[in-house]
């Protein structure tokens, strides 16, 4: 392979990129290799990704709302996952006694485990394929900690600055529609 075909393996080749290039390509290159690694490592749990995340979040009991909305997933998903979990034995659905019109979902023993064993691997996965520290790791989770916080404060108030277009047209080049003629 000679240098003209020869892939960039080496971030240090793309100096000349800004710090937010360099940022964003890092991003998608650690996203498609942790799927990748998820994928090659294949669960012998019987779970779905969904479950999966549901399992992850919950650390405590949590009613299933607010897990569709910090998972982002739709509730008939976060039901529908629910009825497995449940039905594996992993957790055990409440109502909520502050509002008996919602369910709560909590951890059985067997959950517990099998969430603390998905944390461990997941965790495994993520020093493997980063090559990270632990003061790195607690660096880089900062980091991401406050971009997510800004990106969901965004989508909360309803703000536009995280869905500007990448490239805009010149206001001298843009073409503008015909004045509306009045009756």
């Amino acid at each position: 392979m000679n240098e003209e075909t020869k892939p960039i393996t080496d971030p240090a080749d793309d100096a000349a990129l800004t710090p937010e290039i360099r940022a964003i390509m890092g991003i998608y290159t650690l996203y498609a290799q942790v799927q990748a690694s998820i994928d090659a490592i294949g669960f012998d749990d019987g779970l779905t990704d969904p479950a999966r995340r549901l399992l992850i979040r919950l650390e405590h009991p949590q009613r299933m709302g607010e897990l569709a909305r910090i998972t982002k997933l739709l509730p008939s998903t976060v039901t529908a996952q629910a009825d497995l979990l449940e039905a594996g034995g992993m957790v055990e659905r409440r109502r909520d006694p502050n509002d008996r019109r919602a369910w709560i979902l909590a951890l059985t023993e067997q959950g517990k485990t099998t969430r603390a064993e998905l944390v461990r691997r997941a965790g495994e996965l993520f020093r493997r394929v980063t090559g990270f520290e632990e003061a790195e790791i607690a660096a880089f989770a900062a980091l991401t900690d406050k971009a997510r916080k800004t990106v969901i404060d965004t989508i909360i108030d309803g703000s536009d600055q995280c869905r500007l277009p990448l490239f805009s047209t010149p206001a001298s080049n843009r073409v503008s529609p015909p004045p509306r003629r009045c009756c």
